[in-house]
């Protein structure tokens, strides 16, 4: 029998297992993701954050409220449950399922304290804390450096004008992402307003 990596025989797994679906807090999360060996490790960022209990309650309820005609209909032709869950159910779900991937998705593209916690090379940063950083621990003398640089005078750029362009580059693929999404949430409400 091989011998699993992760602690399945020790006492330490149902705290694992509840921390995984309650969060404990900082210090727990940070027991797991080090007790897992998740640390300096992307996955340290996407693991924790993936599925949340409040995610899972919403999608559950969405499920919960399509017509169970649909189903009744689908297993008197004969389907499986697994034919009536990806040929019916998950279609119709498209619209919470993009809310909640956008929901994750700004959750994961917001969190730069994560990356503070779990990974100690800064090649692996991700953009927010390089952002964060260039924000708070740089000075303006900095800013003002590089704007000369490239512009070759100083006053060609006011240091407020640097930071904001900094946090405009983070909030560009957010705007990029959501009219594409856009049209999953219209559908969600008009299926929630249509009843009968």
């Amino acid at each position: 029998m091989a011998k699993s990596k992760l602690p399945i025989n020790k006492p330490i797994t149902f705290f694992i297992l509840f921390t995984m679906l309650f969060s404990g807090g900082l210090i727990p999360s940070y027991l797991l993701i080090k007790g897992l060996g998740l640390m300096n490790s992307i996955w340290a960022l996407i693991l924790p954050g993936l599925i949340g209990p409040v995610n899972v309650f919403i999608i559950r309820n969405y499920f919960r409220s399509l017509p169970v005609e649909l189903e009744e209909s689908a297993v008197i032709d004969g389907a499986s449950h697994l034919k009536i869950f990806f040929r019916i159910s998950l279609p119709l779900s498209a619209p919470i399922l993009a809310t909640v991937a956008l929901w994750v998705g700004v959750a994961h593209w917001q969190a730069w304290y994560d990356v503070f916690l779990y990974i100690t090379d800064t090649k692996k940063w991700v953009l927010q804390s390089v952002i964060r950083r260039i924000l708070i621990e740089n000075r303006p003398q900095d800013l003002l450096g590089a704007a000369t640089q490239v512009f070759g005078e100083t006053n060609a750029v006011d240091p407020r004008q640097m930071e904001a362009a900094v946090v405009m580059i983070s909030i560009l693929p957010m705007l990029f992402i959501y009219p594409f999404l856009q049209r999953y949430f219209v559908t969600g409400l008009v299926h929630g307003a249509v009843k009968g």
